[in-house]
């Protein structure tokens, strides 16, 4: 599957509000790195909900809040998005809008469940409650919010960006086992590292660890 199977006119998605778009990505404003990241997450996701023993309902809601979870970044300004240095103060209060707005953009222009639809809006609230944006706390979020999570924190650790580096599979992993508990589900990443991590070097479709 190429990046063009996980792209859509956005246009076209907003004229059709029962549209599933169950394999593209409303994301075709972002950067290719972004829209890799996505597909990235989805996969990862998709393997770790294996990996707990969700059930196809649940899987199906890990899907689409998964593809979905950072489609609030088309509203955010691509110098903000783009930049190679250190995000401001300012700037990373704008970033951090990105899950609401995503939120509220699929809640009125699509017909996710509410689960999907809680993924986008939970991807970035941690365990500790100091995340955001509700700043709610393990026990608050739901299972398929804190797989994304821990997903979409393996995948930016592993994934080389413009104002970073990437890091090894073995650094990631070690930043995961600081994180959890405190930052994200000790659970979940107990089985990421251990059940996910050593299949992805026979899933072809997950960039991992690029160079």
């Amino acid at each position: 599957m190429t990046l063009s199977d996980y792209t859509i006119n956005i246009e076209n998605f907003i004229a059709d509000k029962n549209n599933y778009v169950d394999n593209i990505i409303v994301l075709n404003k972002l950067d290719r790195a972004t829209l890799v990241h996505s597909r990235n997450v989805l996969k990862l996701s998709k393997m770790l909900g294996k990996a707990v023993g969700l059930n196809s309902a649940q899987m199906k809601d890990l899907h689409m809040g998964a593809l979905f979870h950072d489609v609030g970044k088309v509203f955010i300004p691509k110098k903000i998005l783009n930049n190679t240095d250190k995000l401001t103060d300012e700037e990373f209060e704008i970033m951090k809008t990105h899950s609401k707005l995503g939120y509220e953009y699929m809640k009125d222009n699509s017909n996710l469940s509410d689960e999907s639809l809680r993924i986008i809006l939970e991807h970035h609230e941690r365990s500790d409650g100091k995340g955001y944006p509700d700043n709610k706390t393990n026990d608050e979020l739901s299972i398929l919010s804190k797989i994304v999570s821990v997903c979409d924190v393996y995948d930016a650790l592993v994934s080389k960006r413009s104002y970073k580096k990437a890091f090894s599979i073995e650094k990631a992993i070690e930043i995961l086992n600081d994180a959890k508990g405190s930052q994200l589900d000790e659970n979940l990443v107990d089985l990421l590292c251990c059940k996910v991590v050593p299949l992805l070097s026979k899933c072809d479709d997950v960039t991992c660890n690029p160079s």
